[in-house]
């Protein structure tokens, strides 16, 4: 115990930084009412925290921001993109879902053309049923996106397809502890139509993607119904698809295709057909050591002064000789993780530095807690990327866990 209070301690030794926050709420209880003032106000480094509120807003970020949800916050978002950022600068978003609205192109999330590094934690993106939009989460021409314990998703029944739920484009993405499902094909709308066909979850063109500890399953078609006439049910659509160029590393994940929609109407109507897993048109995938478990790791942050930070080791099904170390640094990596005979899964730091913790107890989660003391005058913030390792007995293999980050703020705000 006293080794894991150390580790939290030695944890928090390394948080350093200057930078500002600025505190948005939509009910005019902080310095500003709107996320696009707040980020126009804000430097790299610094931190836009939402309070709870529906901001009906496509706010831009185009530099270092972190846009935080406040801890126990409920903040809904119309549409986001992050766009341009440079090398050396990292972007951070937590804690808030992103329901599309009408305007939203080109989708929930769009990525784009960053040479910076962007990190997601804790988000949903739930693209709407909002005809002539592309929808999903689009992922361009950029080098480092690490999406973990997130869902993409899109509410069923849709009358318009917006095609894959994350689509990944020239770019390298690590994926943990995520959901991402494809839309349900829209049901019939008369006697003479037909159900859509369920869309794909996932699309990789020309780019990497690593996903680990992660679901990935197509939407399914959509149902008949019962008139004098035949409606068959439309086809399920895939989990993973494969363009030219596409390389694809997956680690304790589930990929499903969309189950088929139910044919009603005439006695022996068919069912739509259930859509592949996989669908290669080019490209590669990997599968790592199936006896390997992706561990997962979340924290209680943003976190003030005053209060406890607790980073917490989950879904451990731990065996006899299964030990843990908690990594950490200031960036995440640039560079994935290659399987090998001793290594399975995806480096999500740069760099990082390793603390030991010891053998992991038979319990799913190990708790490590300790208050966040004073941050020091002129220090209204500070962040650190963590990891955790484990040592998977049964697998013969080191196996990072999923990566969050802890967020520290000054007691003031």
């Amino acid at each position: 115990m006293l080794l894991r209070h150390t580790a939290v301690a030695l944890l928090l030794a390394s948080v350093v930084g200057a930078q500002t926050v600025h505190v948005v709420d939509g009910g005019g209880g902080a310095a500003f009412t709107t996320i696009g003032d707040a980020l126009l106000a804000a430097d790299p480094g610094d931190v836009v925290l939402l309070r709870s509120g529906d901001y009906d807003e496509f706010p831009v970020i185009n530099e270092g921001i972190s846009l935080l949800a406040d801890a126990g916050a409920v903040v809904t978002i119309t549409s986001l993109s992050v766009i341009g950022i440079p090398s050396g600068e990292t972007v951070r978003l937590r804690g808030f879902t992103i329901t599309e609205g009408p305007g939203a192109f080109p989708g929930v999330l769009n990525v784009g053309s960053c040479d910076g590094d962007v990190v997601v934690e804790e988000c949903a993106f739930l693209s709407a049923a909002v005809p002539f939009q592309s929808g999903g989460v689009r992922i361009t021409n950029c080098n480092t996106v690490v999406i973990s314990d997130s869902v993409i998703a899109a509410p069923d029944l849709s009358l318009t397809s917006v095609g894959a739920s994350l689509t990944v484009l020239n770019a390298s993405v690590w994926v943990f502890n995520s959901e991402i499902t494809g839309r349900t094909g829209s049901t019939v709308s008369g006697p003479f139509g037909s159900p859509g066909d369920g869309d794909d979850a996932v699309q990789v063109s020309d780019a990497y993607l690593a996903i680990a500890g992660s679901t990935i399953r197509g939407g399914a078609g959509g149902a008949g119904v019962t008139t004098p006439f035949c409606t068959p049910g439309g086809d399920g659509g895939f989990g993973l698809g494969l363009d030219d160029g596409a390389v694809v590393y997956v680690a304790d994940s589930i990929i499903e295709g969309g189950a088929g929609g139910v044919g009603l109407g005439t006695p022996g109507c068919e069912d739509g057909a259930p859509g592949a897993p996989t669908i290669i048109y080019g490209g590669t995938i990997t599968t790592a050591n199936p006896d390997a478990l992706v561990r997962g790791l979340s924290t209680n942050s943003p976190t003030r002064e005053g209060q406890t930070l607790t980073v917490s080791l989950t879904d451990l099904a731990a065996a006899p000789g299964d030990f843990a170390w908690i990594m950490f640094s200031t960036s995440p990596s640039s560079v994935a993780g290659s399987p090998s005979n001793t290594f399975t899964g995806l480096l999500a730091l740069d760099s990082p530095t390793l603390i030991f913790l010891g053998a992991l107890p038979a319990t799913l989660t190990l708790d490590l807690s300790s208050v966040v003391p004073d941050l020091g005058p002129g220090f209204d913030l500070a962040q650190l990327d963590l990891q955790g390792l484990v040592l998977d007995a049964s697998a013969s293999s080191f196996v990072p866990t999923s990566p969050s980050s802890i967020t520290l703020l000054d007691a003031s705000f």
